[in-house]
């Protein structure tokens, strides 16, 4: 008889699962910091209130993705370190439109 413990290790994860549920996360999380980085832009942030406010976007996706998901994040992915992926790229993309519209806005 098996123990609650290995039937809780031993899993199967769908892989074109896993890749598409990896995919939308990727893109959320783009789409929500790049709207995120307008939306500093447009309001004139500057500074470290520019920064915090990336961080606060990012609490925000977390926050609803725990929410879709149910609050059972190993349903559709193995581990958090998964999820941890694309902060730099998501930074990058929150950088480029906050800093885009703060200059079409606050200084043209």
């Amino acid at each position: 008889m098996e123990s609650s413990e290995s039937k809780k290790s031993a899993r199967f994860i769908s892989q074109p699962a896993l890749r598409k549920n990896l995919l939308i996360n990727q893109h959320s999380m783009t789409m929500t910091t790049g709207l995120a980085g307008a939306t500093a832009g447009i309001i004139g942030l500057t500074g470290l209130s520019g920064f915090a406010f990336f961080f606060v976007a990012g609490f925000v996706l977390i926050a609803l993705l725990q929410m879709k998901a149910g609050f059972n994040w190993e349903k559709f992915f193995p581990s958090y370190k998964v999820l941890m992926g694309g902060w730099v790229t998501a930074f990058k993309t929150y950088i480029l439109f906050w800093t885009f519209l703060y200059g079409m806005i606050h200084i043209y």
